[in-house]
């Protein structure tokens, strides 16, 4: 299976893409007969779809047809990706934050909805503006992408749209969200490292995180210590606006030492880089496993979140919504959590393997 999910042996609107080279989100506008995209574009698509045996999925189309039905559209619905924590280049670094976005729009285009993003921090334009670039009467629906509970907040007029949340668990609107599962995330984590023989286990994971996900890590590690008879390790909280990455890194490494752990868990992916900023070598003087993997990496253990999948889930989620013209606040709302993927990694060896 690839990536969105989809079977290997049929030809996939991917496949499409890289046969005509062009992005599969092009693909998909012209196999849906868009004018968005020019008309001599459009046809040599579909031709090369028809070449290579392309069909659309029967579940989707059905959706689609469903949606034209009932919302009385007469273009394609909107949505828009929202989130605070974007000034412009972190989309481009923060891998997490750009699989969510990416999730979003691949599943928007397959079922024939716009997709834009639009970022709001502190130095961008206040509400009225945001309203103003949202335009209620173009926009369908809106995805609260993973907000951080430590950077300035959002405040709309929420019944003007149909809305899901990515975690951002802690702010209003309370609405349907699509988050990981942290909480099992946690435990397998735990798990892990006791099969690997290690008994000293110490969780750090980033404040933001933890106000953002209504405490499911640190909910994970209390329940997994409780099933696994291991010694308590208080949870130490990394503050990424608060300390500098030296500050982070001696934090971590002191509380490491004061607790005399075998391995850390971290839900940042810079845990190898700060255990040995702080003087702690990757997996000689202490072993780490990554509670926020974005793909494989065979130099560090951890759980994959599947962000993508993430995404792909919210944007199905508010094109129902949007189908069944639900705006403002879902009643009752909803929460759909994607599980995480253990790996194996170089990063956390069987403990009696480690160097002394």
């Amino acid at each position: 299976m690839d990536k969105s999910g989809q079977d290997s042996v049929r030809v996939t609107i991917k496949q499409v893409a890289l046969a005509a080279k062009v992005h599969y989100s092009t693909v998909s506008m012209a196999l849906r007969g868009s004018g968005r995209i020019p008309a001599a574009t459009r046809d040599r698509i579909q031709q090369i779809a028809a070449r290579i045996g392309y069909q659309q999925d029967p579940v989707m189309q059905s959706l689609a047809a469903q949606r034209s039905r009932c919302s009385g559209l007469h273009r394609e619905p909107r949505i828009v990706f929202v989130t605070n924590r974007w000034a412009t280049a972190e989309l481009g670094t923060g891998v997490f934050l750009r699989e969510f976005a990416d999730g979003v729009r691949h599943q928007a285009e397959l079922m024939g909805c716009a997709c834009d993003l639009l970022p709001v921090d502190g130095e961008k334009p206040g509400h009225a503006e945001i309203e103003r670039q949202l335009d209620p009467a173009q926009t369908d629906g809106i995805i609260i992408g993973a907000f951080d509970p430590q950077l300035p907040g959002l405040d709309l007029d929420w019944s003007r749209y149909a809305v899901v949340k990515i975690d951002s668990a802690f702010m209003l609107p309370d609405v349907t969200l699509v988050a990981n599962d942290q909480l099992q995330i946690a435990r397998a984590a735990f798990y892990n490292a006791c099969r690997l023989g290690y008994r000293r286990i110490g969780m750090a994971v980033g404040q933001a995180e933890e106000e953002s996900t209504r405490s499911l890590y640190s909910a994970g590690s209390y329940v997994a210590r409780e099933e696994l008879q291991i010694p308590d390790v208080p949870i130490l909280y990394l503050r990424e606006h608060q300390d500098d990455p030296l500050a982070s890194a001696r934090r971590l490494v002191n509380w490491a030492r004061e607790h005399r752990l075998q391995i850390v868990l971290s839900s940042w992916s810079s845990i190898r880089d700060l255990l040995g900023a702080g003087g702690l070598q990757v997996p000689r003087d202490i072993a780490c496993m990554c509670l926020c993997l974005n793909a494989p990496d065979p130099a560090l253990a951890g759980v994959i979140q599947h962000h993508f999948v993430v995404g792909q889930k919210a944007a199905e989620a508010l094109a129902l919504l949007i189908m069944r013209r639900k705006r403002g606040l879902a009643t009752p709302s909803a929460t759909t959590y994607v599980v995480g993927t253990w790996q194996d990694g170089a990063s956390a060896p069987p403990c009696g393997l480690r160097q002394p």
